[in-house]
This record gives C-alpha cells, structure tokens and sequence, in this order.
C-alpha cells in the first residue's frame, strides 16, 4: 500500500502552518511506511505528483470545518476555483485522472484554523486541533497501511 501525506500551507501565516505541521508530527511516527511532501500551495504539476499512490491525503488548514478536523474522500473537480489556494486537491485529482490515466483514492484532511496574520505562530486553539487531528490520523493511516496495494498497468 502507498501512502502519500500532503501537507500544504504557509508556515508563516499563522494556523495556514497546520497542514506541514501535521506531516512533520506523523513523519516522525510513520517513517519511512509513508511518503511525505509539503508544500505552500498546490500546483498542476501535483497531479504527477500522486500519481503511483494508492491513497493520498491532503491536509490543510480551514475556516469551513466545524470540529478541529475532518476527512473528506475526494472526487475529482474539473472546476478551479479562486480563492488563497487556486488549485484544490479535487482538481489535482482530476488532472491525474486525465493526464496519468490513475485514479488514487484522495482524501481531504481539513484542521480547524483560527488565525492567520502573517509572521504569528499557531494558535493555542489550533494546536489542539492539530493534536486530534495527529490522533485521528494515527489510527486512520494505520488501519489504511493493512489494505492491499493496487495493481498498476503500465
């Protein structure tokens, strides 16, 4: 099975740091049973990126989640959409579907962020949400670790 953590968000602006922070907490529990990337913002060029996985899990930062965290499995979006980060994992995925012919089962992992004033660390109240998050992941990623890998075509 292989398993992709994306981490992205400005380390700089504040709770945006919540996704790279949870990839460097679960890197240090995983090892090497997991791939890495981190990154500000997603690109197109992230659909080459996935491709090869057989889950991928974006984690960012939100103001939409209502609890500290949440997992989302993913379909894939033609639709760009406008906001702080252009491109969204949905469109990632749909780039990868389209371009790379694959098709990983992605997952959006949302942590609840409060603040996001350039230069400020995280937020106490983030930091709890990145904790059940790191909780959560923990026992989610373990129990994906034990699924058989899929069968690639080349």
């Amino acid at each position: 099975m292989r398993i992709l953590l994306y981490g992205y968000g400005n380390p700089s602006r504040g709770d945006d740091a919540l996704g790279p922070a949870l990839v460097e907490r679960l890197q240090n529990t995983f090892a090497d049973k997991l791939d890495y990337r981190v990154s500000m913002q997603l690109s197109i060029e992230d659909a080459l990126n996935i491709a090869g996985y057989d889950t991928v899990i974006f984690a960012d930062a939100s103001r939409v989640v209502d609890s500290d965290y949440g997992l989302v499995k993913l379909q894939a979006s033609s639709q760009v959409s406008f906001s702080m980060h252009a491109i969204t994992p949905a469109y990632v995925l749909h780039l990868c579907n389209k371009y790379m012919s694959e098709s990983p089962e992605c997952y959006a992992l949302h942590l609840k962020g409060f603040q996001w004033e350039l230069g400020q660390p995280l937020s106490e109240r983030a930091s709890c949400a990145l904790e059940g998050a790191y909780r959560f992941a923990i026992m989610w990623i373990g129990q994906e670790l034990t699924k058989p890998a899929k069968c690639f075509s080349g």
